[in-house]
């Protein structure tokens, strides 16, 4: 939200008739990291198989990993579930370090 408030999304206006694709055109925000991977290569897998296997982790998480102890339920963060936390660490510095790069020309 704070990224929100302070850097307006630089997303292009709309087009009117013809369309002409410019290179200051990005996608918004929280799309950016998409955006950094479609430069590397293949749309299909960088646009929308890697995303959409980001997704389908996150999604899984709760019947992958073993439930955690009832002696940590209702706790931040419980000890006996950290590799799930991990995984959700992990692929949000990856996302993070994404959106970070693309900021970068």
């Amino acid at each position: 939200m704070l990224m929100a408030s302070f850097l307006p999304a630089p997303i292009a206006p709309a087009m009117i008739g013809k369309p002409s694709p410019t290179a200051d055109a990005r996608a918004p925000w929280f799309f950016l990291w998409v955006q950094q991977m479609l430069k590397w290569g293949d749309p299909f897998i960088f646009g929308v198989l890697i995303p959409f296997g980001i997704l389908i982790i996150l999604a899984l998480i709760p019947y992958i990993f073993p439930k955690p102890a009832d002696a940590d339920i209702g706790t931040w963060f419980p000890k006996s579930n950290r590799l799930a936390q991990i995984v959700v660490g992990l692929i949000a510095i990856v996302v993070i370090v994404l959106t970070l790069l693309s900021f970068i020309p």
